[in-house]
C-alpha cells in the first residue's frame, strides 16, 4: 500500500503527465485552467497541495478544454492523499511566527477562491498587526472569512503579559488600531467577513485556508511570534480536533454585527487605560 507520500507523488506524477499530453500549452497562462498557472505548479512540484473546491474547478475547466482530458484518474490520485490514516499531518519544521503568516498563510488566501473558507483563530493580533494583501483579495472576491478573537477586557490578557513580560502599551495599540485598519480595509462593510471574541482559556493559535492549517501553541514564556507553527491538513487527526475546538468556541461566542465587534475594541481599550495591566 502507498504511504502519504508516495500517493502524493503519484498525484503529482499524474498531474504533470496528464498536462503535458492533453494541455501542452498549459504553462503560457492563456487558457482559462480554473486555477492559477502558479498553482498547478506548485501542486506539480508539490510544494503545494489542492482543496476540494480547487480541484473541481481546474477538473471542470480541464475537460472543457479535452473532454479526453483524464478527470477521473487524477481525481482518483487526489482523493488517496486524502483517505484515512494515509493523509499525514503535513507537519513542516522551521515555520515561525512572521514568516508561518506572511508567507505560508498569504499563499493559501491567494490561492482562495469564493468558495473558500479562511479562519484567523489569535488571542489578538499584535505581530503583524494588520491583515495581509492576500486575505483582503480574499474576501474581496467573496471567500467567507471568519475572525475568533480573546476578548480584550478578558483577565486572561493580563496573565499573558505578565508571563510573556511584554509592554502593555503595545496591546492598548492593537485596540486602538484594529478597528481602524478594518474600517480602512473596508473589512466591515463585507457580509462575508464576521468577528467574534471568545472567553476562554485559549488552547492555541491557527490560521485556516480550507483544508490546510497553521497552528502555533500559547507559550507560557514566549509569543506565537517567537515560536514555531505547525503546518497540517484539517483532515488530519489533530487537525480535525483541533477544528472541533475552534468550532465549538464560535458557536458559544456571541454573534456581534460588525458594528458591536468594532465598539467592543473602543469599550476595553478605556478599561485597559484606567487599568494598566497592574502597572506593573
Amino acid at each position: 500500500m502507498f504511504g502519504v507520500h508516495s500517493q502524493k507523488q503519484l498525484f503529482q506524477e499524474r498531474l504533470g503527465q496528464a498536462l503535458r499530453e492533453h494541455i501542452p500549452l498549459w504553462e503560457k497562462g492563456d487558457l482559462d485552467l480554473g486555477v492559477a498557472t502558479k498553482t498547478l505548479r506548485r501542486w506539480i512540484d508539490g510544494s503545494n497541495s489542492p482543496n476540494d473546491g480547487s480541484m473541481k474547478a481546474f477538473l471542470d475547466a480541464a475537460t472543457h478544454i479535452r473532454e479526453d482530458f483524464p478527470r477521473d484518474a487524477i481525481l482518483e490520485a487526489y482523493q488517496a492523499t486524502r483517505n484515512g490514516k494515509q493523509y499525514g499531518s503535513l507537519e513542516q519544521d522551521g515555520l515561525f511566527g512572521s514568516d508561518a503568516y506572511d508567507r505560508r498563510f498569504s499563499e493559501w488566501c491567494a490561492d482562495a477562491t469564493s468558495d473558500s473558507s479562511l479562519m484567523i483563530f489569535q488571542n489578538w493580533m499584535l505581530y503583524p498587526m494588520k491583515f495581509t494583501d492576500e486575505f483582503v483579495r480574499a474576501v474581496e472576491i467573496g471567500a467567507t472569512a471568519r475572525m475568533l478573537l480573546l476578548h480584550p477586557k478578558s483577565d486572561l490578557v493580563t496573565m499573558r503579559y505578565l508571563t510573556t513580560d511584554r509592554s502593555p502599551f503595545s496591546f492598548l495599540a492593537y485596540l486602538e488600531d484594529m478597528p481602524k485598519i478594518i474600517r480602512t480595509l473596508g473589512l466591515d462593510t463585507r457580509r462575508n467577513f464576521s468577528l467574534r471574541f471568545y472567553e476562554a482559556v485559549p488552547p492555541f493559535a491557527a490560521y485556516v485556508v480550507d483544508d490546510k492549517m497553521l497552528i502555533a501553541p500559547f507559550w507560557a514564556r514566549h509569543t506565537t511570534s517567537e515560536g514555531p507553527h505547525l503546518v497540517m491538513s484539517r483532515h488530519s487527526a489533530f487537525g480535525r480536533t483541533a477544528m472541533e475546538d475552534v468550532e465549538f468556541l464560535w458557536r458559544i461566542s456571541p454573534e456581534l454585527t460588525m458594528e458591536a465587534a468594532l465598539a467592543t475594541f473602543a469599550d476595553a481599550l478605556k478599561h485597559r487605560t484606567r487599568e494598566q495591566f497592574g502597572e506593573r
